[in-house]
């Protein structure tokens, strides 16, 4: 939650990586969302679902404006170069592997 936070103050403070750093805390946002599941289940099944899809349209929207649109590859280009995000992704991919390997061993959902 703390590195959403920061994603989004600094989203407006560098020009180039600004609708990357939304984007990206957008993706963390969901992902906490999604994580905490389960205080909204004793609301309803899948309650989850709608702060879910308000977060991710703002995140989209608020990124994808006219004046930060043509800059977010560019960022993306130069986030993927640093050694930062080889381990978020290499943690992401162990995560997804892990809850898939879940899901055909113990008939979990992945």
């Amino acid at each position: 939650m703390l590195l959403c936070a920061l994603l989004f103050a600094l989203a407006p403070a560098e020009q180039p990586l600004d609708g990357f750093n939304c984007l990206g805390a957008g993706f963390f946002a969901i992902l906490l969302m999604r994580e905490l599941d389960g205080l909204f289940d004793p609301l309803a099944h899948d309650a989850w679902l709608y702060p879910f899809l308000t977060i991710a349209f703002v995140t989209v929207d608020n990124a994808c404006r006219p004046s930060r649109r043509a800059r977010i590859l560019d960022s993306l280009v130069r986030c993927a170069a640093t050694p930062a995000f080889a381990s978020l992704a290499s943690g992401f991919a162990l995560l997804v592997f892990l809850a898939c390997s879940a899901w055909a061993l113990f008939g979990t959902r992945c």
